[in-house]
């Protein structure tokens, strides 16, 4: 048996490039003629997001960093290893500032004052030990969180609910509507300029409850006990709405609001008719107002899509992030940009394994690819599909960080984005 070399990209004097194995002067699917090479274009951060998000002809697809960016980490440039890279960053790739509403109270959503919350930590080594204690009318519940020095993740080693009494404490805690606040948003507006956008992120119901449970525990409730879901959905879904109407009614348009939850429900944790039951029809209402105040609409959903991207694309999402391929996804950008179209954005599609593991020809042949894949096809943004989990970036981590976005600006102009 005589197995294939792994294709080679070269680069051929003027811009041009063949893949290895291919035809000589072969060019990837959506590539203008004659100009390879144009990618840094000429409108604004904000002006090709508008762009994008509006399906409106720009110059090149996006490029973003998933808030790995000196805008939203003002010392990043500080980190061994970052100075230059938050630099480009910065300076070439697209923006969107996180922005957060402040609401009182806010224990699960509530500002009832006869739920109170208290909270113990202590310093181990290298790592901190956080006991969350939560006092309501039918007694204590717990939940026990790790988090270590240096790594941008808190793992939550013990969840709030795990019997079924605790379900009925949680469940006796009244709701009071939480006043929200947030006059700054204009100042982040101003902030990010013509660099990017605002955002900020909404926790969905099924975010809520499923993380009020361990993860194993939700998901074998929801199959074989979905009226105790449900009546936790049913009472979280009004705070939610809730606390999103409060965000709104400060005046915040032209937001892009990041809707945080769907993956819970996806495959093959639950089935695509359990996701339509817990993500659909509790979010088309979040949506709705998402729009309706003249924002856009930002769905995040780890891991598998093909089976539930129907469901997904009822709630008329602006953007669709990230996009993961396999085999931590079921779809390739190819096969999801034939079938979504120009119906949202598509974000995301790189993933960090390659970025941390992969030598550098690997990363910008990956990056050529997402371009080639979704040219011509639909709307994108090339982005990593998570963040690094801790800093300071190894070598490897850094050299293909750089060679990623390099990539893409080189050549995300030299594509039909039409």
């Amino acid at each position: 048996m005589t197995l294939a070399a792994k294709p080679t990209r070269t680069r051929l004097p003027g811009g041009s490039h063949i893949t290895a194995g291919g035809t000589p002067g072969a060019r990837p699917h959506g590539l203008r003629p004659g100009e390879a090479g144009a990618g840094k274009g000429a409108m604004t951060s904000r002006q090709r997001l508008l762009a994008l998000l509006r399906g409106e002809p720009v110059d090149r697809c996006g490029v973003f960093t998933f808030y790995f960016d000196g805008f939203n980490h003002p010392r990043l440039g500080d980190e061994s290893g970052c100075a230059e890279l938050v630099k480009l960053i910065d300076a070439e790739a697209e923006i969107m500032l996180r922005w957060q509403p402040r609401a009182e109270g806010n224990i699960y959503l509530s500002a009832s004052p006869e739920v109170s919350e208290s909270e113990d930590r202590r310093v181990e080594q290298d790592h901190t030990v956080i006991r969350i204690t939560i006092h309501t009318p039918r007694g204590d519940l717990h939940s026990l969180c790790v988090r270590h020095e240096g790594v941008a993740t808190t793992w939550k080693v013990e969840h709030l609910l795990k019997s079924d009494e605790d379900v009925e404490r949680f469940l006796s805690m009244p709701y009071v509507r939480p006043r929200v606040e947030g006059d700054d948003f204009a100042q982040a507006v101003a902030r990010i300029g013509e660099r990017g956008l605002v955002t900020f992120g909404i926790a969905d119901p099924i975010c809520h409850v499923a993380d009020l449970f361990e993860f194993g525990e939700f998901t074998v409730r929801a199959w074989r006990e979905p009226a105790t879901i449900r009546r936790l959905m049913d009472a979280m879904a009004p705070r939610v709405n809730d606390w999103l109407d409060g965000v709104l009614a400060l005046g915040v348009r032209g937001a892009v609001v990041r809707l945080i939850g769907p993956e819970y429900a996806s495959e093959p944790y639950l089935s695509p008719k359990l996701f339509r039951e817990l993500v659909t029809e509790y979010d088309l209402s979040l949506a709705r107002k998402i729009h309706d105040a003249g924002c856009y609409l930002q769905v995040h959903s780890h891991g598998r899509l093909a089976n539930i991207l129907d469901a997904v694309l009822e709630l008329e999402p602006d953007i669709l992030e990230p996009v993961e391929g396999p085999p931590s996804g079921d779809i390739t950008m190819a096969e999801l940009a034939q079938r979504v179209g120009r119906k949202c954005v598509l974000m995301g599609n790189l993933e960090p394994r390659d970025l941390e593991l992969g030598e550098a020809e690997e990363v910008e042949r990956l990056v050529l690819e997402i371009m080639a894949s979704a040219a011509g096809r639909a709307r994108l943004i090339v982005a990593p599909t998570d963040n690094p989990i801790s800093l300071p970036l190894s070598p490897i981590y850094a050299r293909n960080y750089h060679r990623w976005i390099e990539t893409a600006l080189e050549w995300s102009g030299s594509y039909d984005w039409s």
